[in-house]
């Protein structure tokens, strides 16, 4: 299930956005889209969340790869509307029970 909800004190992605989720469990990496309805998301600086869950083994650092964010003009054809950012990845120990 994929559903963004504004950090607090953030500005809330429109009422129209689809979001989608694609695993590939054989490199192991998710693909997550933000897709703009027919309003289109208009440019600000959005901060959301995401509920998740951590893998139930242990990621070592050199395996915890590297969160890509791209921004597109259409979506479907991949066309480039901003500059992308990549964050690196984090090591998960053990299971995490809580968070606030």
């Amino acid at each position: 299930l994929c559903l963004p909800k504004a950090a607090p004190g953030s500005r809330e992605l429109p009422y129209d956005i689809t979001c989608l989720y694609e695993s590939n469990p054989v490199s192991g990496r998710v693909e997550l889209s933000i897709v703009a309805g027919d309003e289109g998301i208009p440019p600000a600086l959005y901060r959301f969340t995401l509920a998740a869950t951590n893998p139930p083994q242990p990621v070592l650092l050199g395996n915890a790869g590297t969160w890509e964010f791209n921004s597109y003009t259409l979506i479907s054809q991949r066309n480039i509307l901003d500059y992308s950012t990549a964050v690196p990845g984090f090591e998960i120990n053990i299971q995490m029970t809580s968070a606030r």
